[in-house]
């Protein structure tokens, strides 16, 4: 009886963590593909050119993010902390 192989449905975060699905795009030959990819992710195998290439088309948004208090979600990495693309104010605790 050697090998037995478990054919019950598993879900992906039982495999290796959260997953993020969509559209794809290779940066080297512009192939655009629908696909899975474990969360931070950077790079996928183009299923065209076979490069190393891949990348989420589109942002992908976290589950939770932090705000401005002028309402801006956007923020430059400063040596002196968070500064607000949109009002300049620097944020150094907004990680607490």
């Amino acid at each position: 009886m050697g090998n037995v192989i478990d054919l019950r449905p598993v879900k992906c975060e039982e495999i290796d963590g959260p997953h993020m699905a969509g559209t794809f795009v290779c940066g080297a030959c512009e192939h655009e593909w629908s696909g899975a990819a474990p969360v931070g992710t950077t790079h996928m195998e183009c299923p065209k050119c076979r490069r190393d290439w891949g990348a989420p088309k589109h942002a992908i948004e976290p589950e939770m993010h932090w705000r401005c208090k002028c309402g801006e979600f956007l923020f430059w990495l400063t040596p002196k902390g968070a500064q607000c693309r949109r009002c300049g104010v620097i944020l150094s605790d907004w990680a607490d």
